[in-house]
Parts: C-alpha cells; structure tokens; sequence
C-alpha cells in the first residue's frame, strides 16, 4: 500500500477500502504496513511521532468496526503513546472487533532511536487462525527474533514494514524473509509500503514464505495490490519431522 505522508484521512480511507475489498475475497486475516496511518518519513519521523495514538483513540475506532462487521482479524501497525513514551506498535484485532494484543518494534534504526521507546518482549497470540506472532520492519533482520516466537510456538509470523526501496534494499527483504521462514519452519507475511511516500521510495514485493522458505505469493515493487496466500499451520508439523533443526539445536550452547 501506498501512504501519503501525515494524511492520516486519506491513509485510514483507503486502509478501509483495502480491508474491505480482502475480506469480500476471501481473507480472515489482513495484515498493514508499519506507518500505515501518518506514512513514514525517516528525516521526519518526529513529525508522524507526535500525532501518536491511543488504544481509546476514536480515530481507531472503524478498524475494530470493519473487523467485526466484515468478521476478520486484522494487523494495525500504529505510533501508540502510553504516557510519555511513543512506541513504534502493531495491535492485533480479532473477527468480533476485539483487540487480541499488541507488540513493539524491538529493534530501532536510525531516527527512530531518539523517538520511539524499544519494545521488551515477543508476544505470541493463540487464535483460532494459529499462533501468531509479529515482527516490525528491521526487526526481522535479526534472526533471534524470529526464533524467540517459534520457539514460543509461532505457527505465522506477520512483519509489516516500512522498507526502503533500491535493488540492494529489495534483495535484502527477499532474502531476510524466506531464510527466517526456513531457519524456523514458519510462515512468514512481509507486508511493505510501496511507491513513493514524501521523499522515500518503498520496496513493495509484499509476500508470504511458506515453512520451507519457498515464496507462496509477492507483489512487484511499483504494484499497490493485494497479496493473498493460503497458510495451513498443519503442515508446520509435517515440515518440522522432516527438517528436524528446531529439535536438533544446541540450547546448552546458544
């Protein structure tokens, strides 16, 4: 998706329009990109920061109301302010409009340092989908990330993102999301801003990884599309008593 940077009615109007038009094909779960309500700016971040939200933000309010009224479950990347920090965030929302938890981006880069608090831990969350857990954007280029939430029994991970775009940037996101779907025998769903968004320019290609790293479905980089992919959390199992490096690993040592 394609954001227009601090035009938060124009980003929540077509998030709604996209949501609307995956859930009348089909999806159960609808996954945003990170800075999908102010866009993302990096030289002007702390422009986006200070419009940060609240989880009684009316703003909100119309994702937890299409959530139910379409029965999805959706991922909401979100600047949330609790108190006085301002956390880079991403709220889960279940098919009855519930808010199932929320996550922060552990691991910030550039600008981000002096303006968003860290997140301190990798919640995984049981729904009837699958176990799902989430990464933020530059997260997923630490491989330990990724194996703290299958370890804690992650069947999804989900990793909305605000990825620049340039031929090294782009393989970089191909290669990060397929080797963290192998390294733990999971699907992963990498959803990028694409297009241009002030003065950065995203690298789209949105996709999912099956659990042996294999890519199931991607969008181009100019494309502003809807990716759609078929997750089966059973064959995570069938997977993992082929590939057995989950039960082989040295936790003694590492």
């Amino acid at each position: 998706m394609e954001c227009s940077f601090l035009n938060e009615a124009q980003n929540i109007e077509r998030a709604l329009t996209a949501i609307e038009n995956a859930a009348d094909h089909g999806a159960r779960l609808i996954v945003l990109p990170e800075g999908i309500m102010t866009g993302y700016v990096g030289a002007d971040l702390n422009q986006a920061a200070k419009r940060a939200y609240t989880k009684d933000d009316p703003r909100i309010a119309p994702f937890f109301g299409i959530a139910a009224i379409k029965h999805v479950y959706i991922l909401l990347p979100i600047f949330e302010r609790r108190g006085e920090q301002v956390f880079n965030s991403a709220w889960l929302i279940d098919d009855h409009g519930e808010l199932v938890g929320s996550t922060d981006k552990t691991h910030l880069i550039a600008a981000e340092k002096g303006i968003f608090t860290p997140g301190r831990d990798l919640p995984v969350w049981e729904t009837e989908l699958g176990a799902i857990g989430c990464l933020i954007c530059y997260d997923l280029c630490f491989p330990e990330t990724a194996r703290a939430l299958a370890l804690k029994g992650a069947q999804v991970i989900l990793v909305p993102s605000a990825w620049r775009g340039n031929s090294y940037y782009t393989r970089w996101w191909d290669l990060n999301a397929a080797c963290r779907a192998l390294d733990n025998l999971v699907y992963i769903a990498a959803v990028n801003q694409t297009g241009a968004c002030g003065d950065e320019f995203f690298a789209g290609h949105s996709m999912l990884c099956g659990p042996t790293g294999e890519v199931i479905a991607q969008a181009d980089e100019s494309e502003e599309t809807i990716v759609y992919g078929q997750v089966d959390p059973t064959r995570i199992a069938f997977e993992r008593e082929l590939n057995t490096v989950l039960a082989d690993r040295r936790g003694d040592l590492y």
